[in-house]
């Protein structure tokens, strides 16, 4: 009898892999040499560190000023796997990452409570029972300060649709595609016949020097948008109506040469032109 010892494989090193993100907020040469620094920064930072394995680098010149809607749309169209591994990045889900503390390094405890333990019913605790934020509890992967920072503009966001009192279907819905900001409305006569109308543009189409070129849209040219994005949305009876539009219609983006974006309360956005 012969006993041979047969000796353990050698463990691979685990790798982690990473994908970093750089960004510039304008299209001027010394913000392009910004970008290449940043990627160059990361390409050297992740190559310094033996057990990651880089991804890749995805570079941005300007996705501060664009809405969750959009960086959702830009995240599927890149192919990026959503945390949950889908294809198709939701709006929900984008909010979820922007807001989410533990990527500055904290730790929030009781975001939830059972509110009955027969009925194993959870609710998400808003202040109903008490909570723990733990500071420093990990490694932050972003500045702290850029998460408050990005906390500010989705608070701002909050309040500028939460000032739209009025209970026209389109308010707070209707956003300038030069530069972001809600439409308004007026109501405006024709000389000749004495008629009126509304009329929406963007509430700073007028102010400063450079005056917003998003188009302005009567009552009637919303609705007809609204319809032939039904169309396109396959609908079998593309009409317009109050409840279709507050049932299906998250935000619609006015943009020059009057093409509007909509995006809807499915995730699916829909390009029109009238």
């Amino acid at each position: 009898m012969r006993i041979e010892e047969i000796p353990a494989s050698p463990k691979k090193p685990k790798v982690t892999r990473v994908a970093a993100y750089a960004r510039v907020s304008s299209d001027k040469d010394a913000a392009f040499h910004s970008l290449e620094a940043q990627t160059e920064y990361y390409q050297n930072y992740i190559a310094a560190h033996p057990d990651w394995e880089l991804v890749a680098i995805y570079s941005d010149n300007g996705i501060s000023s664009k809405t969750i809607n959009e960086i959702a749309a830009i995240l599927t169209s890149m192919g990026v796997l959503t945390p949950a591994g889908r294809t198709k990045w939701s709006v929900s889900t984008v909010r979820s990452i922007l807001s989410n503390e533990k990527y500055k390094g904290e730790a929030l405890l009781q975001k939830t409570f059972t509110v009955d333990y027969l009925t194993k019913e959870v609710r998400k605790n808003n202040g109903e029972v008490p909570s723990v934020r733990v500071r420093n509890s990990h490694e932050p992967i972003i500045e702290p300060e850029v998460f408050d920072r990005v906390q500010e503009i989705l608070a701002e966001s909050t309040k500028r649709r939460a000032k739209v009192r009025t209970k026209h279907p389109f308010a707070g819905r209707l956003i300038c595609g030069d530069c972001g900001s809600f439409y308004g409305h007026k109501v405006w006569r024709l000389r000749s016949t004495g008629e009126r109308y509304n009329v929406w543009y963007c509430n700073h189409k007028y102010d400063g020097d450079k005056a917003c070129e998003s188009p302005r849209l009567r009552d009637e040219e919303v609705k007809e948008a609204f319809e032939k994005m039904l169309q396109k949305y396959g609908d079998s009876n593309p009409v317009y109506t109050d409840e279709r539009w507050n049932k299906l219609v998250e935000s619609v983006k006015v943009c020059r040469g009057g093409h509007l974006i909509f995006t809807l309360t499915e995730d699916r956005v829909v390009k029109v032109t009238l």
